[in-house]
């Protein structure tokens, strides 16, 4: 199963998650199944999230976009590390 992993270090995690959680719809017509965010114990506005897709193709496409990529401009202190994985 292909996922998209991003870890970031956030402005503010509750803005964060609000903006993360409005976009759920787009991440679906995107091809996304389901995601998790983790919040680092040590750091609360650092996370990773976990977006599980449909396709290789699909997590690709959807880390490329640029709804994604300005949603991360605004939120994050620094640029996100993104990849895209396959479970083994």
């Amino acid at each position: 199963m292909p996922y998209l992993m991003g870890r970031a270090s956030m402005e503010d995690y509750a803005a964060f998650r609000k903006g993360f959680d409005g976009a759920e719809e787009e991440r679906k017509a995107a091809g996304a199944l389901g995601s998790r965010v983790f919040q680092s114990v040590d750091d609360p506005n650092e996370v990773i999230v976990e977006i599980e897709f449909s396709s290789a193709e699909a997590a690709q496409a959807y880390m490329n976009s640029d709804g994604l990529r300005e949603r991360q401009q605004r939120a994050s202190k620094q640029p996100t590390r993104m990849l895209v994985v396959n479970e083994t």
